[in-house]
């Protein structure tokens, strides 16, 4: 092989974008780690959680197969040489590839169908009209159907199974699995158009404000993002099934890998996003809330500085006749506004009436009596 090396341009041989791979990986775990945690927070606090909602049972199958989706990018990425040439592998690492490769083709189709099926619980949860129910559920069939025909598919590509990895057995055979994997591609890309139209007309035909249309229309949007890492995903697929790159995969399959395993952490996400809403409203609602209270004081900070002030005469701090000055109910200096002007308020108890009745002392009964200066 050495003498070999000569027939490759400097550097060639040292390329090697496997960081990329593993990078990429660990921002996928700690967002669907992060996302994960807050769906189960969020349903845990919500009071119309029932036993009976199938999303977190699917959402959890879906979570594990996720991280598995992960562990396989890595183990690619760290053991098997992906991201670096063919040349430059060992004949150990050229032997692992496919070797995870059949494992990847089992722990995939499960880690962005259970998210998908549980936004279409989602679906059934706000649908009350029946052809749109049995839209979701057709919708479901095809992806249950979908992800069998993978793993069944991939049980029997081929015979015996270990010869995608040892190609020396004598008489084994196996199917075009780029072909076979484009068409699984397919039911997977029109699931997704569906589930991103058939919540729209619904929406729309609400009688809601048109704000609230938007914010529920964006709310069923995020369940159908994985569709843009789906497109990315099968142009990726499609690209790479030529034979030059074929030759080379284990250095152009590493973008094909690192968009397998984000399109199931995005469809993840997304599953996740709908059930935060309770989560965060209570600190949007607390943000909000000051928010307004911080404008409303500075609008009257501000007009309350502009209008002129009107003080009344100072009345003596010991009224004669029992009255005996109150502490201002309000701050010093409050106004009071009429058509443009103001007045301080004052208030005095007269407590004459205490003193004139003495049944009034003894029975701990006692009268208030509360005057009020405006100027108008």
């Amino acid at each position: 092989m050495s003498s070999a090396q000569y027939d490759f341009p400097p550097g060639y041989l040292e390329a090697n974008q496997s960081s990329k791979l593993i990078i990429g990986t660990t921002f996928l775990f700690v967002l669907e780690v992060l996302f994960m945690g807050m769906f189960l927070v969020s349903r845990m606090r919500s009071k119309r959680t029932r036993t009976s909602d199938l999303d977190i049972y699917l959402m959890i199958p879906g979570f594990v197969f996720c991280i598995a989706d992960l562990i396989m990018c890595y183990l690619f990425a760290r053991y098997a040489g992906m991201g670096r040439h063919m040349a430059a592998l060992s004949v150990q690492e050229r032997n692992l590839i496919p070797k995870l490769e059949a494992a990847y083709a089992f722990v995939n189709p499960p880690g962005y169908t259970f998210p998908k099926l549980a936004i279409l619980c989602l679906y059934l949860r706000i649908f009350v009209s029946r052809p749109y129910r049995w839209a979701t559920y057709a919708i479901a069939a095809i992806l249950i159907a979908n992800l069998l025909a993978c793993i069944i598919v991939n049980a029997v590509a081929c015979r015996p199974f270990a010869f995608q990895w040892d190609k020396t057995i004598p008489g084994g055979e196996c199917l075009n699995l780029p072909v076979v994997y484009t068409w699984f591609s397919i039911p997977n890309l029109v699931t997704d158009v569906a589930m991103l139209i058939l919540p729209l007309p619904v929406v729309w035909n609400l009688k809601i404000s048109t704000n609230q249309r938007v914010g529920v229309t964006i709310t069923f949007l995020t369940g159908s993002i994985g569709t843009i890492t789906g497109v990315v995903r099968f142009a990726k697929f499609i690209t790479l099934n030529t034979p030059e790159k074929f030759a080379d995969f284990s250095w152009y399959e590493m973008e094909l890998v690192m968009w397998t395993a984000a399109e199931s952490g995005v469809y993840l996400i997304a599953a996740c996003l709908p059930s935060l809403r309770s989560l965060f409203m209570p600190v949007w609602t607390k943000l909000s809330i000051r928010s307004r209270t911080t404008h409303t004081a500075s609008r009257y900070t501000m007009s309350n500085s502009l209008e002129p002030k009107i003080e009344l005469p100072q009345q003596p701090e010991t009224p004669h006749f029992g009255f005996e000055r109150l502490p201002d109910p309000l701050s010093q200096g409050t106004v009071g506004y009429g058509k443009g002007y103001g007045a301080e308020v004052r208030c005095y108890r007269d407590d004459s009436m205490m003193q004139m009745d003495s049944r009034s002392e003894s029975d701990n009964i006692r009268f208030q009596r509360s005057i009020q200066y405006a100027l108008h």
